[in-house]
């Protein structure tokens, strides 16, 4: 395949998977027949050169623009770059939303009743609103900087083909492509355990007793409070991990290096945040052992579980995110390598 005939099909396959699936044959055989309609009026029906398409495909404009165009729909807080994707985000983030505030309100008006019908539906309404509200702000907020302080050519200025993503050759997208469940998962639980820990962090250690059911947090309450920013910002800076899995769509050296980074602060965050025992509830064990009666609870075996889970939890957290740097480098030095090394060279 000559450069030519390689650009067009770059410039194809960015335009089209950025459009819904069911219009993408349609608008792929109408974009080629434009495309060589241009050319032969360029050319005068000879063969084009690799200039003569890279002109026509800069005449059409950038892929981001004319699959805006296909659509026909227009952004504004939000340009084409990031629009297909911040959507996505979005309604996953307020769905978790949701649900997630949905649980904790109802959990919450079990365990402590309100007075009246009225404060509870104003309480439950008042809380998804707020938490809505809020949810959209941070995506939109996060997706508003990531244009703003993004590397890449802004609208309306020139463009090269030469920037264009290649095709991923069919035998390699399960090596390159990031298949969009396993960051959607990501954001879900991110999404949940935002909930969890800032509205309802007593829930993590509910167990049967004899009177019911009986609340004894994993965690020191007090001291978790105190550090819910940097819990907040370690669960932020996974969400954004999976973000940016979600806008790249496939791994490259610098989608890759970003990972590891994120990857690295959220280990730090984790031994710092998790490895001291203070934020683990000291009296967790004998309120289990008072509560349920299991002598279990009051073994010597259980108290050096449970002196060592700090110990645990970052090992297997470093563990986790230690594998998922590597893979991800990987996958980005293998990928680029696919490529010829289009990454590294822009």
């Amino acid at each position: 395949m000559s450069k030519a005939e390689e650009y067009i099909e770059r410039y194809v396959y960015d335009v089209t998977r950025r459009l819904p699936q069911e219009q993408r044959a349609d608008i792929e055989k109408e974009l080629r027949t434009l495309i060589d309609d241009m050319l032969s009026a360029r050319t005068g029906g000879n063969e084009p050169s690799e200039a003569d398409v890279c002109a026509v495909l800069k005449e059409l404009g950038r892929p981001q623009e004319l699959a805006a165009k296909y659509r026909g729909t227009k952004r504004f807080l939000i340009g084409p770059d990031y629009y297909d994707i911040y959507w996505l985000v979005l309604k996953i983030v307020l769905c978790a939303t949701a649900f997630g505030l949905v649980v904790s309100l109802i959990v919450a008006s079990v365990t402590t009743p309100p007075q009246n019908a009225f404060s509870m539906a104003a309480q439950t309404f008042g809380g998804i609103i707020a938490g809505l509200v809020q949810a959209f702000g941070f995506v939109t907020i996060a997706f508003a900087l990531a244009e703003r302080f993004s590397t890449k050519t802004p609208e309306g200025l020139k463009w090269e083909p030469k920037d264009l993503p290649p095709v991923p050759p069919a035998n390699k997208k399960d090596v390159v492509t990031i298949k969009p469940a396993e960051p959607i998962v990501g954001l879900i639980f991110g999404v949940i355990g935002l909930v969890i820990f800032n509205a309802i962090p007593w829930i993590l250690g509910y167990v049967t007793a004899a009177e019911g059911m009986v609340s004894i947090p994993v965690f020191n309450l007090d001291v978790l409070r105190s550090l819910l920013p940097l819990i907040d910002l370690m669960i932020g800076l996974g969400m954004l991990k999976d973000m940016l899995r979600l806008a790249a769509g496939r791994y490259t050296v610098k989608v890759s290096v970003a990972i590891a980074l994120l990857n690295v602060a959220i280990l730090v965050l984790n031994i710092v945040i998790f490895l001291p025992p203070a934020i683990w509830n000291a009296g967790f064990l004998s309120s289990l052992y008072a509560a349920t009666g299991i002598a279990l609870f009051a073994s010597e075996g259980a108290k050096v579980f449970w002196m060592a889970l700090p110990t645990v939890v970052v090992v297997l957290g470093t563990v986790g995110y230690v594998t998922d740097t590597g893979v991800t480098l990987y996958r980005g030095a293998h990928g680029s390598a696919l490529f010829g090394m289009q990454t590294i060279e822009k």
